[in-house]
C-alpha cells in the first residue's frame, strides 16, 4: 500500500543581500514548502480513499475485514450475513438499510455511522464505539451491545427486543418510540437519555443511571424501577 510521509525542516539563517534573518528569501522558501506540504496531504487523502475501496472489495469477497480501514465506506443496502468486522474503523460509514444479520462489530469504531433501517438481528456490538450513530428504525432484536458507547446515538423507533445493553453508555441518546421490551439495561448509563413514548415493558434496569432522563409517555411497570438511580 502506498503511503506518503513529509518531513519539513526549516533553518532560518542569514542570507546575503537581505537583512540579518533573510526574511525575503525565507518567505519564498516557506511558500514552496507549504505548497509541497499541501500537495502531500492531498496525495495521502487519495491513497487513503484507495485503501478503503480495496477493503470494500475484500469485505464483499471474504465476508470479513477485521481491524481494517472502512472509514466513510458506502455500503448502503449491502447484504453481509454474519460478516466479521471486529475492530474495524467504520467511522462515518453508510449502512442504511443494509442486511447485517448476526454481524460481528465487537470493538469496532462506528461513531457517526449511518445504520438507519438496517437489519442487525443478533448482531454483536460488544465494546463497540457507536457514539452519535444513527440506528433509527433499525432492527436490533436480541443484539448484544454490552459495554458499547452509544453516547448521543439516535435510536428512534429502533427495535431492541431482548437486546443486551448492560454496562453500555446511552447518555444523551434519543430513544423516542423505541421498542425495548425485555431488554437488559442493567448498569447502563442513561443520563439525559430521551425515552419519549418508548416501550420498556419487562426491561431490566437494575442499577441503571436514569438521572435527568426524559420518560414522558414511557410504558414501564413500576417494579422495573428497583435499584434505579435518578440522581
Amino acid at each position: 500500500m502506498l503511503q506518503c510521509f513529509t518531513v519539513v525542516v526549516l533553518f532560518v539563517v542569514p542570507l546575503e543581500g537581505t537583512n540579518y534573518f533573510g526574511i525575503s528569501k525565507v518567505s519564498s522558501i516557506m511558500k514552496k514548502l507549504f505548497l509541497i506540504l499541501f500537495l502531500s496531504i492531498g496525495f495521502v487523502g487519495i491513497s487513503s480513499a484507495g485503501e478503503v475501496d480495496d477493503n470494500i472489495l475484500k469485505l464483499k469477497e471474504s465476508n470479513s475485514c477485521q481491524n481494517c480501514n472502512l472509514r466513510g465506506a458506502d455500503l448502503r443496502e449491502v447484504s453481509l450475513y454474519g460478516v466479521d468486522l471486529r475492530g474495524a474503523n467504520l467511522r462515518d460509514a453508510n449502512f442504511i438499510e443494509a442486511y447485517l444479520y448476526k454481524a460481528n462489530f465487537s470493538g469496532a469504531n462506528l461513531s457517526r455511522a449511518e445504520l438507519k433501517g438496517a437489519n442487525l438481528i443478533g448482531a454483536n456490538f460488544i465494546e463497540a464505539d457507536l457514539g452519535e450513530v444513527d440506528l433509527s428504525e433499525a432492527n436490533l432484536l436480541r443484539a448484544n451491545l454490552s459495554r458499547a458507547n452509544l453516547n448521543g446515538a439516535n435510536l428512534s423507533r429502533t427495535a431492541l427486543y431482548k437486546a443486551i445493553l448492560s454496562g453500555a453508555n446511552l447518555s444523551e441518546a434519543y430513544l423516542g418510540s423505541a421498542y425495548l421490551v425485555g431488554a437488559d439495561l442493567s448498569e447502563t448509563d442513561l443520563n439525559k437519555a430521551n425515552f419519549i413514548w418508548a416501550n420498556l415493558s419487562g426491561a431490566t434496569l437494575n442499577e441503571a443511571n436514569l438521572s435527568q432522563a426524559y420518560l414522558a409517555g414511557v410504558t414501564l411497570k413500576s417494579e422495573d424501577f428497583s435499584k434505579v438511580s435518578f440522581s
